[in-house]
């Protein structure tokens, strides 16, 4: 279970108080057709006619009595002993009884349409969220609070149960950073020597992999820029008040495609080129080690980036964790080796890992091309700029699903002073 942060789009009000008003119709019907059952069925007026009757016939003395019992109506409720008519219970009027009823019907149904209402709140609820995480930021809130009054004690429940899971989250959230921050503190980190030397050897395996490829990253720029000339000319035909735009576009492609000459550029300059990205990469946003490095999978060498995954947001700085982009020939990964997910967190909606690596969304298949056909800049680049970025919308709950810096910073000085203690 998680705590809201003012997310409430998945309780519909609409819906939950519409089930409760069907409720009521199915009821207002099923109490009519009672009360027509009751009316239909009364006999106050057949009862009072016959104790009339009877009365009359009563006060007869015993002679005319049994001189009249053979004419009489109602011969059947004539006692044969006394020839006497026993007169009949008169029941209320229809009105008293349905009056009655009503009042009934009130104390019966407000119950029910109360667990009518919390049944109806529970099903158009997420899973993820507790009964007692109620919208009490919003009006409609505290009219469904009122509403479900059937259901408090198992709102009172939930509610406990959730300040004691937050609690425990808090604690167990603080032990965590300080464990993650014990864990760094005590991991030995490489020497400058030795770093200089990785460094070195994935840089020559970077080389060599742009040199081998090189005509695949050729003829793969060549076809795209070709289909960004053939897209160009469907556009001009289509659309012809932006014809002088296209126009343009069009030269700057035809330029761009003349300047790549008919055939890839030379492996001299190819390595001289991918020594200059080389620079790029290891200057990019968050790499933290860049080493080359046989993989269990492949048994071949792939360039393995760790990247150290932090986001400023509204003036602090977020530990989105760090991750470890794997890069081969013809394929690539990207897995988190460290989470910045708080234990406690409100919402996982910026948190894109998944158990198979980082979710790329629509651009894995941009990706995947990329590092098929040898443009490895342009991959690495686009993978570190995703780890970075979250959706449009979904900004406004960083501070509820990443720890800040900050945090992460208190807890280790606090394990510093305890150890120049």
């Amino acid at each position: 279970m998680v705590l809201r942060c003012g997310d409430y789009s998945d309780i519909d009000w609409k819906e939950v108080f519409g089930k409760t008003l069907w409720a009521l119709i199915v009821y207002v019907v099923l109490f009519g057709l009672i009360c027509f059952i009751i009316w239909a069925g009364c006999t106050r007026a057949e009862t009072m006619e016959f104790n009339e009757y009877a009365e009359a016939f009563n006060v007869l003395s015993e002679d005319e009595r049994e001189m009249f019992a053979p004419l009489v109506r109602f011969r059947d409720s004539l006692s044969e002993e006394e020839n006497l008519f026993p007169l009949r219970t008169l029941r209320d009027p229809v009105g008293t009884l349905i009056g009655r009823l009503i009042w009934l019907a009130i104390v019966i149904a407000l119950p029910i349409l109360s667990l009518v209402t919390f049944l109806a709140y529970w099903y158009e609820k997420d899973s993820r969220y507790r009964l007692a995480n109620l919208p009490l930021s919003k009006i409609y809130g505290w009219v469904l609070l009122l509403a479900m009054f059937a259901a408090w004690p198992i709102l009172v429940i939930s509610g406990i149960m959730m300040l004691v899971a937050r609690y425990g989250w808090s604690k167990r959230e603080k032990k965590a950073i300080e464990e993650q921050v014990q864990e760094e503190l005590d991991y030995k980190q490489p020497s400058v020597s030795e770093r200089i030397k990785t460094m070195r050897s994935a840089r020559q395996q970077y080389v060599r992999y742009r040199a081998k490829g090189r005509m695949d990253a050729w003829l793969h720029e060549k076809q795209e820029i070709q289909e960004a000339i053939d897209r160009e000319k469907k556009h001009l035909q289509a659309c012809g008040k932006r014809v002088q735009e296209s126009q343009k576009r069009l030269s700057e492609y035809k330029a761009q495609m003349e300047g790549m000459g008919s055939g890839p550029i030379s492996e001299e300059d190819t390595r001289a080129r991918a020594a200059a990205e080389w620079d790029i990469i290891s200057e990019m946003r968050g790499v933290s080690s860049i080493v080359s490095r046989k993989t269990q999978k492949s048994g071949q060498k792939s360039l393995i980036i760790d990247v150290a995954v932090r986001v400023p947001y509204k003036g602090d700085l977020y530990d989105f964790g760090d991750y470890r982009i794997s890069i081969g020939n013809a394929d690539f990964s990207c897995r988190r080796i460290r989470s910045g997910v708080r234990l406690n967190a409100l919402s996982r909606s910026p948190d894109y890992n998944q158990s198979s690596g980082f979710c790329f969304g629509g651009r894995r298949s941009a990706i995947d091309d990329y590092v098929k056909n040898g443009r490895l800049l342009e991959a690495i680049t686009l993978i570190i700029d995703s780890l970075h970025s979250v959706n449009e919308g979904v900004e406004v709950d960083i501070p509820h699903c990443f720890r800040k810096i900050s945090t992460i910073e208190r807890a280790r000085r606090k394990i510093w002073r305890k150890r120049s203690a």
